[in-house]
């Protein structure tokens, strides 16, 4: 299991969990990068960015070839305030690269790149530029 992976594998940096050179699977990233920000609890990812648990956990325990969409990549990266940089690495070993092209993604790496990571706030500016927004959730800041 990844778990058991991870126990046996220790990195002391995020960047060390995303480089190229390590042959991990996106799960077994995101299980070392829960570890190296001292997240305990899967509920500490899921809940702030709306996603249900069973997504979560599909995500988490799914094989290396499962689809995980883009939006979700993003969402458990911003979740796990990671930096921009990060979130486009995490992404691209979800299997979809962040683009970086149109308003969407421009605000999604102002959000990143500014250390803000409310979920209200980024679906608001989102919305305001006619852009889709992430996850339905309410005011709850």
């Amino acid at each position: 299991s990844p778990q058991d992976f991870c126990e046996n594998n220790s990195f002391s940096t995020i960047d060390d969990v995303l480089s190229f050179e390590q042959n991990l699977t996106f799960q077994e990233r995101l299980f070392h990068i829960m570890k190296l920000k001292g997240i305990e609890k899967d509920t500490d990812v899921y809940k702030p960015i709306y996603m249900s648990e069973k997504a979560f956990n599909r995500i988490k325990n799914g094989t290396p070839y499962d689809s995980i969409s883009l939006n979700n990549a993003i969402m458990i990266a911003f979740s796990l305030q990671l930096t921009f940089e990060q979130m486009v690495k995490f992404t691209n070993f979800a299997g979809k690269g962040f683009r970086n092209f149109g308003t969407r993604d421009e605000i999604i790496k102002k959000f990143f790149d500014n250390r803000n990571y409310k979920l209200f706030d980024l679906n608001t500016e989102l919305v305001k530029f006619n852009e889709s927004p992430f996850f339905e959730q309410k005011d709850d800041r």
